[in-house]
């Protein structure tokens, strides 16, 4: 009976403590293990305010990508206000995407909005998901090592461990799993991809590949949720540019096509897997695509040329290159939805 009751104090002091920790560390509330996820994506917190009753005729969006979407790094989320200003009286977005995230994370978020029973009636007018390059740094690890949840990526074995907790209903289990991870990770970093860039000793296994299927059953789920939920979803293929001169040394002297030259290819990896990559993913999104037939598409990668004009570095758009995005896709949520049919008079996005 003793042994009992001490198992049993040691179990509520250790769930107190747990939540205590998310909260105080994390900002995490409390009462609230079903929004663990908050605390490696506290951009999740953005989903509430756009709950609220719109006092007139309103359209939210829901953004899911990396920096191509972030107003940091793009004129995407400002030119798809203004474009949606030009439909509504009442435009609401929210933007989850975050320098970095890949189809996994974007995932996650959704799933996380999907199951949170205060955001139940919340429902998004268009959902966009656009990915496609941030992943290929997944393929820089020994085969053997792959894992499909990129749970050899030091990043995603945390979010990993949190991810279960989206229907639970303590605190504690996660953050055992939570404290397992952080521990493995500090006995074996080695063991990893790390969350800032590729090893170099493991660039040689990027030839393959084998982030297409994971990226494959990240975008199906994605499908998955949307239709539930009712939202239409639209997808574009993912645009990028490596002029045929490319080289890290021209890349750092800012002397290729390139108006900004951001990022260099080798963040992601060697540019040939990068490249070669980006392309098995996009082959993945017009397939699914193609098996949807409510999906919107666009094919941006097939309509944008190279050069200057259009691309900052292999990925982040030019002004007019997020126009051409933006554009399109609210041009399909015009023509397929109703939102409004557009003319050469309607105000638009700059670019």
């Amino acid at each position: 009976m003793a042994g009992t009751l001490s198992l049993a104090i040691l179990l509520v002091g250790s769930e107190v403590a747990s939540r205590a920790y998310w909260w105080m560390a994390h900002g995490v509330d409390p009462a609230r293990p079903d929004q663990l996820l908050e605390a490696v994506y506290p951009e999740l917190r953005l989903a509430s305010a756009a709950a609220a009753p719109c006092a007139t005729d309103c359209l939210r969006v829901l953004l899911l990508g990396g920096s191509v979407l972030d107003p940091r790094w793009s004129r995407v989320p400002e030119q798809i206000e203004a474009g949606l200003r030009a439909r509504t009286t009442e435009p609401r977005i929210v933007n989850l995407a975050v320098p970095g995230h890949s189809s996994r994370d974007s995932l996650l978020k959704y799933r996380a909005i999907d199951l949170d029973p205060e955001l139940r009636d919340l429902r998004f007018d268009l959902v966009l998901f656009y990915h496609g390059i941030n992943e290929t740094r997944a393929n820089n690890v020994p085969p053997d090592r792959f894992r499909p949840d990129y749970g050899h990526y030091a990043w995603y074995e945390r979010v990993n461990a949190l991810a279960p907790a989206g229907d639970a209903r303590f605190f504690l289990p996660a953050t055992l799993r939570w404290a397992r991870v952080l521990l493995r990770q500090a006995l074996q970093p080695d063991a990893y991809v790390p969350i800032q860039a590729p090893r170099p000793e493991w660039l040689q296994f990027g030839n393959e590949a084998r982030s297409a299927a994971s990226f494959r059953a990240n975008l199906e789920e994605v499908v998955a949720i949307a239709e539930r939920r009712g939202e239409p979803l639209a997808l574009s293929t993912f645009a990028v540019w490596r002029p045929a001169d490319y080289s890290l040394e021209r890349f750092e002297a800012h002397s290729l096509d390139y108006s900004g030259h951001f990022v260099p290819i080798e963040l992601w990896g060697e540019p040939d897997h990068v490249m070669a990559a980006v392309e098995a993913h996009n082959r993945e999104v017009v397939e699914v695509a193609g098996n949807h037939s409510r999906i919107l598409f666009l094919d941006l990668a097939g309509e944008l040329p190279g050069g200057g004009e259009w691309f900052c570095d292999v990925c982040h758009l030019t002004e007019g290159a997020s126009a051409r995005l933006v554009d399109g896709i609210l041009g399909l949520a015009d023509s397929r939805m109703g939102w409004r049919e557009t003319t050469d008079a309607d105000p638009r996005a700059a670019g």
